[in-house]
């Protein structure tokens, strides 16, 4: 994945910077009692704080830009906004943990290797709607052009890794709540390995705004005919 456009890597930079700053703050905050970092909007794990208000930011401008892009260029684009829109819905509306909490206690689940049963919910939720929207985006990416397939692909790398952060580390964050240390450390990573990716999609689906512009006064279509 390469990113050439100056603008693109200036938004990079600042992006990344401000995740950092709010690590460094998140760590200072559960560190220390600084009264600046006393404040609880500060950490990285307070819900509705100023860290996660920072990546409903990041998912809103996203989802504005493939908008854009299939507007502009491309409709199966559309697949992309529903998808990282869901994603802003879903961190502030908290879908996985409440319709994870209702499923695991409709199957009556039990606890199992340190999984809560609502751990258990979640991870059936949020694959079942991970199903949901990668088989739209499958039958999407079949019937379009060049480009959408080649951000598509790049896409797909950057979810996956988000993924790992916000499932695969969540889940050895639950494991790991009763060592105090490493359960703040792994938390931390979950966290930050999030905002940091997020902020990659940012910058890349800005980078593809170009792609969009230079179509301009060209027909607009949806799909290719094979």
């Amino acid at each position: 994945m390469k990113i050439n456009n100056p603008l693109t890597i200036q938004l990079l930079t600042l992006t990344l910077l401000t995740d950092i700053a709010f690590i460094v703050i998140h760590l200072f905050h559960s560190l220390t009692s600084l009264p600046a970092v006393a404040d609880q909007m500060f950490s990285l794990e307070f819900d509705k704080g100023y860290p996660e208000m920072f990546q409903y930011i990041k998912l809103f401008w996203i989802s504005l830009i493939f908008i854009y892009m299939g507007v502009r260029r491309n409709r199966a684009y559309f697949v992309w906004a529903c998808f990282f829109g869901y994603l802003l819905l879903d961190d502030a509306l908290s879908y996985h943990e409440n319709f994870g909490s209702a499923l695991a206690e409709w199957m009556s689940w039990s606890s199992a290797l340190r999984l809560r049963p609502v751990d258990f919910g979640e991870i059936v939720y949020t694959l079942s709607i991970a199903a949901v929207f990668f088989i739209a985006i499958g039958l999407t990416y079949r019937k379009s052009a060049l480009d959408f397939r080649q951000v598509s692909h790049q896409l797909l790398f950057l979810i996956a890794a988000l993924a790992f952060f916000g499932v695969a580390v969540d889940m050895v964050h639950v494991m790991a709540s009763n060592i105090p240390y490493v359960y703040g450390l792994i938390g931390m990573v979950e966290d930050g390995g999030e905002m940091m990716v997020i902020s990659l999609i940012l910058c890349y689906s800005q980078a593809q705004i170009p792609l969009a512009a230079s179509f301009r006064n060209t027909p607009r279509h949806g799909y290719v005919n094979h």
